[in-house]
């Protein structure tokens, strides 16, 4: 009986919570729905509405600081500004007896990720590693503990911060606070390009205006090209061209860094370079610490600040170089410019500045998506090319084999008894073997060879420009590589040895089509398994070839 009474009154001190945390849900819900009926439309449409007008920062600022005081119940705010190389205090409301200093900190690319990272209201914490010591003891004497960013994309224009005696956790008051820091980002971006445009206008009359933006959407326009190629090594080629084009310079040469950053290329415009070296990747990247990203220097000033080992500068200065310059492709991929210089070097200037503002974006979109397709083209247990390559590439080269009259082979081949080798040592014993087969395949085919893992344990070589003879030599080396191998079972901590059967079919004499051309090889494979295993079969012969 006591036990009984027990549970039941456990039961109902469950639910008297339940019945407390409800009511406080409820009446959250209601004071929350009571406060965005208290902000009502018409001023929030007022507050747009300011913007579009008239769009002054002050006044825009003004109406967000009164709202954020009336209607969100903010009892503390500070607003810091970005000024140059740092954030200091540009507003503040309930806050007192302090020192301004207390509330400057310092600007980095690391604080503004984090910024960017959305419009909403956050914790304090997730900024509190970049604030100041006396910063973080005022706004803990105040309890503020939520901040929010005002920018338009790369332009930061500053944060606030703020405690609110409301909740502000909901997603539609964090929404109504969103939209309306957009807003104020919006007038402090207006402001931002009238000042520039007003610093162009001291310094120049109206046509040299008009001329300017004339060239400067020519140029733009030029660098918008560049996203219609999808490769980089497009991109760069046509850079160089349209810089050579425009600029009118002599003896232009790019020197960048390779895709694995361990090697260094050049393309050059023009007269060909004679007995150029270039330098390796570590010397680009410390010309860095030589010459101002957005400078143009002579030639001889980088062989003074480089005395030693600069045996590329000299072939640089034996090819009529005379001018140099940084112009990254990316973050990570160095490059510079060299070129002869006749006259002034504002023009070239003028034109490499354009392209040093757009260019690192789009390649290293370009970059991001080429990464993308060869991971969708890559199979992830053996690192070969994966079916969907496959049937890409046997298409292509099919074409250029019907066009050049040339023919093809194509080999289908899979591991023998590897369903009983998965039953005895286990699925990964499979795998190991599969990857081992794939590494064996990568160093055994020619540079225009195509190797890809077509499922399961099966593979497929396409071997351009091969006619039968040909592609049985390699099919004897391949075969007699993989049965002389021992291949390790690391979970079964032993050795093993494997077979392979094998099906061929050569272009034009077995099919054309590259459905009927792969249907050839496999008919070959099966057979060549029917026969016995450990075989290579072409597709019309009858003869099966025991190895």
């Amino acid at each position: 009986m006591t036990f009984e009474l027990s549970l039941i009154l456990l039961l109902l001190l469950c639910v008297g919570i339940l019945a407390v945390l409800l009511y406080n849900r409820i009446k959250g819900e209601r004071k929350q729905a009571a406060f965005i009926q208290n902000l009502s439309l018409h001023e929030l449409t007022d507050f747009m509405k300011k913007n579009s007008l008239d769009g002054s920062v002050s006044v825009v600022a003004r109406l967000f600081s009164d709202i954020l005081k009336s209607k969100f119940k903010c009892e503390y705010i500070i607003f810091l500004r970005k000024k140059r190389g740092a954030l200091e205090l540009n507003y503040y409301h309930g806050i007192k007896s302090f020192n301004r200093n207390d509330f400057k900190i310092d600007y980095s690319k690391e604080l503004m990720q984090v910024l960017k990272q959305s419009f909403f209201p956050r914790d304090v914490a997730e900024i509190e590693k970049f604030l100041t010591k006396k910063f973080i003891s005022k706004i803990n004497h105040f309890h503020v503990d939520k901040f929010f960013p005002v920018f338009w994309r790369d332009n930061l224009y500053g944060f606030y911060v703020i405690k609110s005696n409301n909740k502000i956790n909901s997603d539609s008051l964090q929404n109504v606070i969103a939209q309306m820091v957009q807003s104020l980002a919006a007038a402090y971006h207006i402001k931002w390009h009238e000042s520039k445009l007003e610093q162009v206008n001291l310094h120049t009359d109206g046509t040299n205006v008009i001329n300017q933006v004339t060239e400067g959407e020519h140029q733009v326009e030029r660098v918008l090209n560049l996203m219609k190629y999808k490769k980089a090594d497009a991109i760069i080629t046509q850079v160089v061209n349209t810089l050579q084009d425009a600029s009118q310079v002599d003896n232009l040469i790019f020197i960048y860094a390779g895709k694995d950053l361990s090697t260094t290329k050049h393309i050059f415009v023009g007269k060909q370079p004679k007995n150029l070296k270039i330098p390796t990747n570590t010397e680009l990247n410390n010309v860095d610490n030589f010459i101002n990203p957005e400078a143009i220097v002579p030639l001889e000033y980088l062989s003074k600040k480089i005395p030693d080992n600069n045996s590329w500068v000299d072939s640089l200065k034996q090819n009529n170089v005379n001018r140099i310059a940084s112009f990254p492709l990316s973050s990570k991929r160095k490059g510079l410019l060299a070129w002869k210089q006749n006259g002034e070097s504002s023009e070239i200037k003028q034109k490499i500045d354009v392209y040093r503002k757009y260019l690192v974006n789009i390649f290293e979109n370009v970059e991001e998506l080429e990464s993308l397709e060869e991971l969708s083209y890559t199979d992830n247990l053996t690192a070969l090319a994966n079916r969907r390559y496959f049937y890409k590439r046997l298409y292509e080269e099919l074409n250029r084999a019907e066009r050049y009259s040339r023919k093809l082979a194509l080999i289908i081949f899979d591991i023998d008894e590897l369903k009983t080798i998965n039953d005895t040592y286990g699925h990964q014993a499979g795998d190991e073997i599969i990857k081992q087969v794939g590494l064996i395949l990568k160093t055994s085919i020619r540079t225009i060879d195509v190797v890809a893992r077509y499922g399961g344990d099966e593979f497929c070589v396409i071997m351009p420009e091969s006619d039968q003879e040909t592609c049985m030599k390699f099919v004897e080396r391949l075969q007699k590589k993989i049965q002389t191998t021992e291949f390790t079972l690391n979970q079964a901590d032993k050795s093993i040895s494997c077979t392979i059967s094998m099906g061929i079919s050569i272009y034009p004499d077995h099919a054309q089509k590259s459905e009927k051309l792969l249907y050839s090889a496999d008919m070959a494979l099966l057979k060549a398994k029917e026969s016995g295993r450990n075989r290579a079969l072409v597709a019309s012969s009858s003869s099966v070839q025991s190895k």
